[in-house]
Parts: C-alpha cells; structure tokens; sequence
C-alpha cells in the first residue's frame, strides 16, 4: 500500500514498513480515524467481531501489535500466512508451504520437507473458514492433493 497523507503520517517521508497488513485493516484504520467505534450490534443483528487492525500506529512510525495470522479466500484459492509461513493451494490443488521471510516470491515449495507446518496451517484455515467465515460445505471440502494448475503445464519452478 502506498499512503500520501501529510496532515496525519508522522512516519518519515518515503519510509517503508515491513510490517504485515490486509484489506481488513482498512475498516479498522477508518473506524480508528473517525473517532467512533466498531458496534456490537446493528439494529438489533449481532454483528461479528473487527477482524481488522488499525494501520494508524504504523503511520504515526511506530510498530503496532501484528496479527496471529492472515487469511485468504477467493474462489477455489486458500492462504493463510502465520508468522514467516505460508500455506497456499490454487482451485483447491495440493497445499504449497513458503517461507515468505526467506522465499517472498513464493518459488521454493517447502511442503514435503514440512508436513507439520503444513497440516497445521492448513487445519488453522479450514477452522478460520467454517467459524468465522461460515463457508458453506462446498467451499471447505479438503484440497485434491494434485499439482497446482501452473504447474501441470511448465513443471515444478524448483526444476527449472
């Protein structure tokens, strides 16, 4: 993301931030900046917890408290990245992991050498998905375990 706001950053100009965001920051950030709070309810309906964080600190240059994690849903695509680790499967093919602190282009699959990481990350996402997304039966059913689409046609980029 990239913030031009002069009146109200006080992080040095042209400074980047390395700390993690999502689009449900946004909602927090204008909740933060308009001096109101998120509602527990809204006429009468019992609304879900903000999942967001507000982005404010990190404007103002300091570090904000981060997420326990981040997750991601559009379609037949999943991720979920906690801490350093990312488990991501494209139209539902087999989980892929990445360490994204050392692999930030997410070309070194790591999940063979760590089924672990990658039944816990994976198991985090399908919680996430059936509790607070309340995905429909459809949209939680297990990946198929087979190559993701990219790669059926040029091979695995660990190859090349």
């Amino acid at each position: 993301m990239i913030a031009h706001w002069p009146a109200g950053m006080k992080a040095e100009a042209g400074s980047i931030s390395n700390q993690p965001a999502h689009l449900v920051d946004f909602m927090a950030t204008v909740i933060e900046l308009a001096g109101t709070e998120y509602p527990e309810t809204w006429p009468g309906i019992e609304l879900d917890p903000l999942q967001g964080k507000s982005l404010v600190p990190i404007f103002q240059g300091d570090t904000r408290e981060p997420h326990d994690f981040l997750y991601f849903h559009f379609s037949d695509n999943r991720a979920i990245r906690k801490d350093n680790w990312k488990v991501v499967t494209h139209k539902a093919s087999q989980w892929e992991l990445y360490d994204i602190e050392k692999d930030g282009t997410e070309m070194h699959n790591l999940a063979a050498e760590n089924p672990e990481k990658v039944k816990e990350l994976s198991g985090l996402w399908h919680t996430t998905a059936e509790k607070v997304e309340r995905l429909k039966a459809k949209a939680l059913k297990p990946v198929s375990g087979k190559k993701p689409p990219l790669l059926k046609k040029t091979g695995s980029p660990e190859k090349k």
